[in-house]
């Protein structure tokens, strides 16, 4: 049973991840990975196509499975089979960018930004606990 409640919060997770970054924050959020990743210019042109398209590729689920901004999602219960489907689509996502970007990162970089990823995920289980 806890590990299906830890897996619960993992997916509602990413779906929150999603729904926090809208097209204009898409843009801080490129504009400090690039910062941390320290891009070189040829790097970053490649870089942000490739973000951008994540960022709108993960909306685009969102919209699919009834989910935005807009939405009252406290009032909005998702069940957990929905859960998994969007969890199932953002995986195919991941593992799209993670190719596209295995080909414009260095090792190191790859390293960093998964970890920039990883503490994304751990702030927002943060928040989701908070607001339990």
């Amino acid at each position: 049973m806890f590990f299906l409640k830890i897996k619960y919060i993992v997916i509602i997770a990413i779906i929150f991840t999603s729904l926090s970054v809208d097209v204009t924050a898409a843009d801080d959020v490129y504009s400090l990975i690039k910062d941390r990743l320290n891009l070189t210019k040829e790097q970053s042109e490649k870089f942000e196509p490739i973000i951008l398209y994540q960022w709108e590729k993960r909306m685009a689920v969102m919209k699919k499975h009834g989910i935005n901004r807009e939405s009252n999602l406290s009032k909005k219960k998702i069940g957990f089979r929905q859960l998994r489907e969007i969890k199932k689509d953002m995986d195919k996502i991941n593992k799209e960018i993670e190719k596209k970007l295995i080909k414009v990162l260095n090792k190191d970089q790859l390293v960093e930004y998964k970890k920039i990823q990883e503490e994304n995920r751990i702030e927002m289980r943060a928040r989701l606990k908070e607001n339990r």
